[in-house]
C-alpha cells in the first residue's frame, strides 16, 4: 500500500524554502542574497532530520481471515458503521505510521468488529497481527472521512518533556471537537493505537516486553531518553501521548495523534526501525523568535513569489496482548 498524497512526509517541509531567480543588476543581486538568508535561518530554526525509506502495513478485512479465527474468533459481521469505512480508516491510520518509520518491513493486518466488553475500546494481537474494534452498544463512534485534516478540531495542544535525552515532544491532541466529531469516539485515534501495539511488538514481544522502563537506544534521536511504562511494557506511563494506557483525548472526544516520543516508543521497542519525527520544539528561544520573525518580516518586505512551504500531514490551523486499549 503506497502512502496518498495527502499524507506529506516531513521531508518534504520546507523543501525548496526560496528560489530566487538570479537577473541582472545589484538590486537584484540583493534580493537574491537577502532570500538565501531568509531561508537559511528559517530551515535552521525550524528543519528536522528525515530519512525516506517507509515501511508498509496493508490493513485487510477480517472476516475471511484465519489469523484473525484463530486469535480471537470470528469476527462479527455487521458493525456500528461499515466493514468499508472500518478498513478505510484503518488503512489510513496504518497510512500515518508509515510516514514515520523507516524501514523495509511490510505488515499485514487483518481487522474487524468485536464485542470485548464496554470498558475495551479495541485490542491488538501480536500472535496473528490482528486488530479488534469495539463493537459494544455503549461505544459510539466517529469515523473522519478526510483523517488527516483536522479541521473538526478547535484547539491543538502539545505537550513536552526531558526524559533525559532532550526537550522531546510527548503529546499530540486535538481538543475542542465540532460537528461530527462531537458524535463519538475517534475511530483513527484508537486505530492508531492499536497498530502502534502491533508494530512496537512484532519483534518477538518487543525489545520492552515485560519492562518498567524504557532507555532510548543510540541508533535514535532523544538517546538515552528514560520512558517510564505499565502494562507489561505495552504503554507509556504518561498522560499525553498515544500509546499511553488511554488517548489522552479520548474522553473528551478529541483526537491523539503520535508523537515523537510514540514514534521513537514503538521504533525502541521494534528494534531496526528508523524514524522521521514531527519535528515538534516547544516555545522557541528569544534569539531564535526574533530570527525567525525577522526573517517572516523581511519576506513580506520583499514581496517574494513563492513563499514559504510547510508541508503537513495535519492541519495545524485547526488546531487502547492482546493488547487491550
Amino acid at each position: 500500500m503506497h502512502n496518498p498524497s495527502r499524507v506529506l512526509k516531513t521531508n518534504a517541509m520546507f523543501r525548496g524554502v526560496l528560489r530566487a531567480r538570479a537577473t541582472k543588476g545589484s538590486a537584484s543581486m540583493r534580493r537574491v542574497l537577502a532570500q538565501a538568508t531568509i531561508s537559511l535561518l528559517c530551515v535552521t530554526a525550524l528543519l528536522a532530520p528525515v530519512r525516506s525509506e517507509a515501511i508498509t502495513i496493508d490493513v485487510v478485512d477480517a472476516r475471511p481471515d484465519f489469523n484473525f479465527a484463530r486469535v480471537f474468533g470470528r469476527p462479527d459481521s455487521f458493525g456500528p458503521f461499515s466493514y468499508e469505512r472500518l478498513l478505510s480508516i484503518g488503512n489510513a491510520a496504518a497510512d500515518y505510521w508509515e510516514s514515520r518509520l523507516v524501514g523495509d518491513q511490510s505488515f499485514r493486518i487483518p481487522l474487524g468488529f468485536l464485542n470485548f466488553g464496554s470498558q475495551v475500546l479495541g485490542a491488538a494481537s501480536i500472535g496473528g497481527f490482528a486488530i479488534g474494534l469495539s463493537n459494544n452498544r455503549s461505544h459510539s463512534w466517529f469515523v473522519d472521512p478526510t483523517p488527516f485534516d483536522n479541521s473538526e478540531y478547535g484547539r491543538l495542544e502539545l505537550a513536552f518533556a526531558d526524559l533525559g535525552g532532550g526537550l522531546l515532544n510527548t503529546g499530540f491532541n486535538y481538543l475542542d471537537p465540532m460537528g461530527d466529531a462531537t458524535t463519538g469516539l475517534d475511530a483513527f485515534t484508537v486505530l492508531l493505537h492499536e497498530i502502534g501495539h502491533i508494530l512496537s511488538l512484532s519483534a518477538f514481544g518487543g525489545n520492552n516486553y515485560g519492562r518498567n522502563t524504557a532507555l532510548i537506544d543510540d541508533r535514535l534521536p532523544f538517546a538515552g531518553s528514560l520512558v517510564a511504562l505499565m502494562d507489561e511494557g505495552a504503554h507509556i506511563r504518561l498522560g499525553a501521548p498515544l500509546m499511553g494506557g488511554f488517548g489522552a483525548s479520548l474522553g473528551s472526544f478529541g483526537r491523539t495523534l503520535p508523537s515523537d516520543l510514540d514514534i521513537l516508543f514503538v521504533a525502541d521497542s521494534q528494534g531496526s526501525f528508523g524514524v522521521n519525527l514531527n519535528g515538534f520544539t516547544s516555545v522557541p528561544e528569544p534569539a531564535t523568535t526574533l530570527l525567525f520573525l525577522a526573517g517572516l518580516a523581511m519576506i513580506l518586505f520583499i514581496g517574494a513569489r513563492r513563499p514559504v512551504r510547510r508541508d503537513l500531514p495535519f492541519d495545524l490551523r485547526n488546531a487502547q496482548n492482546s493488547t487491550t486499549s
